[in-house]
């Protein structure tokens, strides 16, 4: 029920020469680049077909400074290409591209907690023997059902374990200095409706904070 994390480590090439006439060009060029980056893992349904490209991926530019750094410094300019992976029955996947200040290109790697869960159980799954143990980190290149804000520069995600999303883990990757730091990562392991009460009866989720 629960998908599988492929971890990439970033790559760093550049793309010189990108002549950019629009979002919809330039995210096309992204995904020629990433294609062979990225390898299987993405089907980058949109640029297959050519229809609905910029609905789907997405452009974000702006700029940022180092904490060292004054308003008197020029700011480093940031862009963010937020592509569509692929799509599962009731999961979408997004990866992340950014370019920095040296023109350089990079598939984004996202710190994930990876955790030991425990159910008494086993046929339900809707009781757990501890809360949820984290074992150690990891990093993914795919984030579910994810999005970016540009207000507060942070990329959120859903991941619904299965399609009525009663367990799910879900996660926040914030902005800083270059970089996307895990800022907080929250789960509810329960399988709710898997219990026996009436659907008005059904126990309150349980819902643990990772991280931090």
């Amino acid at each position: 029920m629960r998908r599988a994390v492929f971890a990439v480590l970033p790559v760093l090439f550049g793309l010189p020469g990108l002549a950019v006439a629009d979002d919809e060009a330039e995210l096309k060029e992204i995904v020629k680049w990433a294609k062979p980056v990225i390898g299987s893992q993405c089907e980058f349904p949109e640029f297959e077909t050519g229809e609905g490209i910029a609905d789907s991926n997405h452009v974000y530019r702006f700029d940022y400074r180092y904490s060292y750094e004054t308003e008197a410094d020029t700011p480093h300019p940031y862009t963010l290409y937020e592509l569509h992976c692929m799509t599962g029955a009731y999961n979408f996947g997004y990866i992340y591209v950014a370019r920095n200040y040296f023109d350089d290109l990079a598939i984004i790697s996202f710190a994930e907690p990876k955790l030991d869960i425990a159910y008494s159980d086993e046929d339900t799954m809707t009781e757990l023997k501890n809360p949820p143990k984290t074992v150690g980190y990891g990093a993914t290149n795919m984030l579910i059902n994810s999005g970016f804000d540009p207000e507060t520069k942070a990329i959120t995600s859903f991941n619904k374990w299965r399609g009525i999303g009663d367990a799910w883990s879900s996660g926040t990757w914030a902005f800083s200095e270059g970089d996307f730091y895990l800022k907080e990562y929250t789960v509810d392991p329960i399988y709710n409706l898997n219990a026996e009460n009436s659907a008005d009866e059904q126990p309150d989720s349980d819902i643990y904070r990772i991280f931090p």
